[in-house]
């Protein structure tokens, strides 16, 4: 999509296979991953941006000996804004949500001009299966990456074993 066009406008909304459409139940996943990706890029680059600025922030307030609280203040906002973007997941999510994306835009292309394996009877079935395929292994991909989060944090969090 071109800057400057939203989501209704983008050709995907009136591609067409054979003087049909493209099927509502593709159209829906789709519309979900362009917000969802739009969601965690926003995302990823905010908690980027709080960060950066605040790391930057302290040795310039420690130099000009402003209050130790501010200084803690800063630090405290870069430890915030980092954990934020790992308890989130921001950039892993905004790449495999992108990926799935650009993957259903290839396949939704491929079907509107009938190129293969979009070029005979059933079409509209493999288009639906393949992007509820696309859609599963990225779920799929998202609960494995969260389960690993998960658990790296409640071993930080965990209080250590007594011997």
């Amino acid at each position: 999509m071109r800057r400057g066009h939203t989501a209704s406008e983008h050709w995907v909304l009136t591609a067409r296979h054979n003087d049909g459409p493209v099927p509502p139940a593709v159209l829906e996943k789709w519309r979900g991953y362009k917000r969802m990706s739009a969601r965690s890029r926003t995302r990823f680059k905010l908690a980027e941006s709080v960060a950066i600025v605040g790391a930057a922030a302290v040795p310039v307030a420690a130099a000009a000996n402003l209050h130790s609280w501010i200084i803690a203040a800063l630090g405290s906002i870069v430890l915030v804004a980092t954990g934020m973007r790992t308890i989130w997941d921001v950039h892993a999510s905004w790449i495999e949500q992108a990926r799935v994306l650009y993957s259903m835009e290839r396949e939704i292309s491929l079907f509107a001009v009938n190129a293969a394996p979009y070029d005979g009877v059933g079409a509209v079935q493999l288009l639906v299966t393949t992007v509820e395929n696309l859609t599963g292994e990225e779920l799929s991909r998202w609960a494995t990456r969260r389960a690993g989060l998960e658990a790296q944090l409640s071993q930080r969090t965990r209080p250590p074993a007594e011997s």
